[in-house]
């Protein structure tokens, strides 16, 4: 079906304006229109659109006038927004109003009416993380770059609400395709949002739906093509388990197959567009076939452009299905999504179709990635008990993802993200006890079943670096037997490895473990407000169920005392640290590391506070236990009602008993060899404190529990070595441990040549890099080099403050010469600057941690790479402070074997983002003179390919500059 006119009539819409306000800043009550914008449209056509500008009560701010171009000229003479209120209201009329976020929007109107304002509300931020819940982000811009919309002028007022009216339009599109059961779930979440935007139009659907009598489901496809993560041809039966495969020969890959691949005349050259000899390509395929066929280790070190993902998997391939009847497989262990999703929707695919199809694939990933459809269905079913009605908006944009989706993996949907939803996640995504066994049946195994399922048949299994640790420590209960493993990105591993054995508890992660049973609120709701509702309908004596409730009454008292203890042994915590610990300019997230023999719980004098909490979990546990049984006991019938309601008490329990061994871990630190610190935010009275504590030595683990088990395994990132070594990556992830007669390392080499590819400068003349005027002279410097080149420029930095130090010196010149200044602030996403910087060509970005690595922007638009400092880890940083501690009590230098090699690893990954394909040229500029004066400047500059010039003085600098460029014209 097809947006219509008479369809817009009978929804109400064949009217309705889409509008804008530029402002001063976030909050109504202190901050002013600047801009009002109104754009009519009629028949889902754009008829008018009104525009007028606001005098605001001071100055427009210089971060407002450089995001509108909106300048104090331009208000000065105009009238205050107050003063225009009745202009605004007659554009309205009484049609539906749309904005993009339009509850801000409507925020800076409200204050201004003598009367409610009552006409229907419609927000595309919201409708976009509904049905295009499979793009990026929601900013308009980008929501307008989608459908071919204008982009020029975003952030004025006029442009960005034609492109909400329109976009609104293309959503209707999209909207009118979804059937009757969309819309019946959608208003039925809604439904006690009656003023919420968006209700009416659910509600509105639904009527026209049913006039229409449109009111089955229709069974329709996805609108866009959803991902899978299952490839090739899984047959049901057949033995996963061989019970003598110690007894199994092995067998070997033939080394002519990589020639055949990789070679001169091989496929890939006759299937692979562009296609072009890679040396180190068929080096590195070549050794993996060798590793693999006498059962030895390999860690490679393949340089950008080198091929590594294509050099292994199709050795792996070629293996597992030589050692087929054995039922092994190869898993694949990476630590980014963007590597996941380029092997299993680019690689892995292309491997199947040109090269080999005879093998299945797998990605799989960790449980709580997963919707239950069975959980969901509970969720759906029970909704006042199991979300807030002011929550309720958060579920919305799972209605339509849950329809497309194949897989039910959660990051496809990013108009739901569980890391900030988490209350509402945690109620539906699998959980232990449910979608691998009979629980979930009925709906086939639920997602988590089936590709568990899958993977354990399948002969290449990709999986995160998480995924890989816990399957580990749990002895391999997820993954199947993979003799053969192969770690991508492996210079994470150990990363990783600290993450995923980390102990954490705050007061957030204790709320919700509680709240899972009582939460107290207009209406209260969890397990045991479910329980209360399922015992009075039970078949059992007056006198037991009376029993059965009183117990629930009292436990719902003792659930929200401990949440009170808890919260008051937090509190009492904070305000020790903001009395005797915190310094008054405190800029960062204060960390501080604490040991068994320094228990700051003592010395807070919080000890007998720490007792009496961890008694009441305990004693709350007892008491959940003992009512367990007397569940357990009531006649099987009566049970069978309740089972599922059981299950969710059984799993919440082992969360609090899981929840009471970590508060002991982190408030009893006994471990010598452990690592314990707490967290506190900057503002004194943020309450998102967290305590953690992880085992230091994460080598010997990986060792024992992943490398010392298999028949090979395979190692790779383009930065494993420091200047031409794997001594320090080999220590720290355990592959040290190994024979080392049984230990291949070796260097691939890049084809790119970055001799002409690449210009490496480090001025020298900038001044220390801790000196006060050390971003205020290199502003002035990347002012110049903007002005007189404008390149696509990246700028890695190693602090916010330094980004806001050079953001403040360089957006003025920046304006004046109409060169796009990007940089990491707020809530703007990786993604999304990225995005900008892609498209503007000429821009620069400032970045800090995340745009180190896994930025790839081939071409222009980043064509000078500006590295501000040596990335060292900050020395206070408590996983720092404990390894600098151990390496120094061993008779060793900390810096040369800990701070360095973790630098140079950085610093390679950083200059790795400059030359991503043979066409690419650029300049990398290292500003940090220490490279120069200090000895082991050398390592770092060793550990990178190609030449580098120090240079003197900025005379010097730019001359070296313009030659480049010269020589860059002359070549085009």
């Amino acid at each position: 079906m097809r947006l219509t006119e008479s369809f817009l009539s009978e929804i109400g819409l064949n009217r309705f304006v889409a509008f804008d306000v530029e402002t001063t800043g976030l909050e109504p009550e202190s901050c002013d229109v600047i801009q009002f914008s109104a754009s009519v449209f009629e028949q889902g056509k754009l008829k008018e659109t009104r525009t007028f500008f606001c005098k605001p009560r001071g100055e427009v701010p210089e971060f407002i006038r450089q995001l509108t171009r909106i300048t104090d000229e331009m208000v000065k003479d105009e009238k205050p927004f107050s003063q225009r209120i009745d202009e605004v209201l007659d554009i309205f009329g009484d049609s539906p109003v749309v904005g993009h976020n339009i509850k801000f929007d409507i925020a800076f109107l409200v204050p201004h009416l003598k009367e409610p304002f009552t006409n229907p509300l419609v927000d595309t931020v919201e409708l976009s993380r509904i049905f295009l819940y499979y793009l990026p982000d929601r900013k308009l811009e980008s929501l307008a770059a989608h459908f071919n919309l204008q982009t020029e002028g975003a952030h004025r007022a006029d442009v960005d609400t034609e492109n909400t009216g329109e976009l609104f339009l293309r959503l209707l599109d999209l909207m009118v395709y979804y059937d009757y059961p969309v819309y019946d779930q959608l208003a039925t979440i809604a439904a006690p949002l009656a003023q919420a935007p968006n209700t009416w139009l659910y509600q509105r659907f639904l009527s026209v739906y049913q006039s229409q009598g449109r009111v089955r489901d229709e069974n329709l496809a996805p609108l866009y093509p959803v991902p899978e993560n299952a490839l090739g041809e899984f047959k049901k039966g057949g033995d996963d388990n061989s019970e003598d495969r110690e007894d199994v020969t092995l067998q070997k890959v033939n080394p002519r197959d990589i020639q055949d691949v990789f070679g001169m005349n091989g496929i890939l050259s006759r299937k692979l567009k562009g296609y072009e000899l890679r040396p180190g390509q068929i080096r590195f395929a070549s050794d993996i076939v060798t590793a693999l066929n006498k059962g030895n280790s390999l860690v490679g070190e393949a340089g950008t452009g080198v091929g590594k993902s294509l050099a292994y998997l199709i050795p792996a391939i070629k293996w597992v299905r030589k050692n087929r009847d054995a039922h092994f497989s190869v898993v694949v262990s990476s630590n980014t999504k963007a590597l996941q999703e380029q092997l299993f929707g680019k690689e892995i695919p292309f491997i199947q179709k040109e090269i080999d199809s005879d093998f299945t694939a797998t990605l799989l990933k960790g449980r709580k990635n997963y919707i239950c459809l069975t959980r969901w269905e509970q969720f759906y079913q029970n909704l006042d008990g199991a979300v807030d009605i002011f929550d309720r908006g958060d579920v919305l944009p799972l209605i339509v993802w849950l329809r497309e989706t194949r897989t039910g993996d959660i990051e496809e949907n990013s108009g739901f993200r569980a890391s900030r939803y988490t209350t509402i996640w945690s109620k539906i995504c699998s959980e232990t006890g449910y979608c691998t066994t009979k629980r979930c049946s009925d709906k086939g195994g639920c997602y988590l079943g089936k590709i568990r399922w899958k993977s354990q048949k399948a002969d290449l299994v990709v999986v995160n670096h998480s995924l890989l640790l816990s399957d580990a420590a749990s002895d391999n209960q997820v993954l199947p037997d993979h003799p053969i493993l192969v770690i991508d990105e492996a210079h994470n591993l150990t990363k990783s490895a600290y993450k995923y054995f980390a102990v954490e508890v705050g007061p957030w992660i204790i709320d919700q473990v509680l709240e899972a049973f009582f939460r107290q609120g207009r209406d209260n709701f969890g397990l045991l407000v479910l329980l209360n509702r399922k015992i009075n309908r039970l078949s059992v004596s007056e006198s037991l169920a009376n029993s059965l409730l009183k117990r629930i009454a009292a436990f719902e008292k003792e659930t929200l005392e401990l949440q009170r203890e808890s919260r008051q042994f937090f509190n009492r915590f904070l305000d020790f640290i903001n009395e005797n610990i915190r310094t008054v300019n405190q800029r960062y997230i204060l960390k501080n590391r604490y040991k068994p023999h320094q228990n700051p719980f003592v010395l807070m004098g919080l000890d007998k506070s720490r007792d009496r909490l961890l008694n009441q979990y305990e004693k709350i546990i007892l008491n959940f236990r003992h009512f367990r049984d007397t569940l357990e006991k009531l006649p099987l019938q009566e049970r069978m009602t309740m089972s599922a309601l059981l299950d969710d008490f059984d799993t919440s329990l082992k969360m609090l008993e899981e929840l009471k061994q970590n508060l002991e871990t982190v408030l009893i630190p006994e471990h010598d060899d452990w690592v314990y610190w707490y967290e506190v935010p900057v503002d004194p009275k943020n309450f998102n404190i967290g305590l953690y504590a992880v085992p230091l030595a994460v080598d010997a683990y990986i060792y024992e529990r992943i490398l010392r088990r298999k028949h090979s395994v395979i190692a790779t990132s383009a930065t494993l070595t420091i200047a031409g070594s794997f001594e320090y990556f080999n220590k720290t992830t355990g592959f040290s441990r190994l024979d080392p007669g049984s230990l291949m390392c070796r260097v691939y080499e890049s084809p790119f040549d970055y001799a002409s590819q690449c210009a490496v400068y480090v001025p020298t003349f900038l001044g220390d890099p801790g000196h006060a005027k050390f971003e205020e002279n290199v502003a002035d410097l990347l002012n110049e080099i903007a002005a007189r080149f404008q390149p696509g420029m990246l700028v890695l930095a190693t602090s916010y403050y330094s980004i806001k130090q050079l953001s403040e010196r360089m957006h003025i010149p920046y304006k004046e010469e109409n060169v796009p200044l990007i940089y990491q602030a707020g809530s703007a996403s990786r993604s999304a600057l990225l995005n900008r910087f892609r498209e503007s060509g000429n821009a620069t970005l400032i970045g800090t941690e995340s745009f180190w690595e896994g930025v790839d922007i081939p071409g222009d638009a980043l064509e000078m790479l500006v590295m501000l400092k040596l990335p060292f880890a900050v020395p206070s940083e408590p996983i720092v402070e404990a390894i600098t501690e151990k390496i120094k009590e061993s008779g060793k230098n900390p810096f040369l074997e800990y701070s360095v090699p973790e630098a140079v690893i950085k610093f390679k990954q950083g200059f790795g983002r400059l030359i991503r394909s043979r066409s690419d040229t650029g300049v990398a500029l290292f500003l940090d003179n220490r490279l120069n004066f200090k000895r082991y400047g050398r390592i770092f500059m060793d550990s990178l390919p190609g030449k580098y010039s120090f240079v003197k003085n900025r005379e010097e600098f730019f001359k070296y500059l313009e030659t480049w460029y010269r020589r860059k014209r002359q070549s085009r």
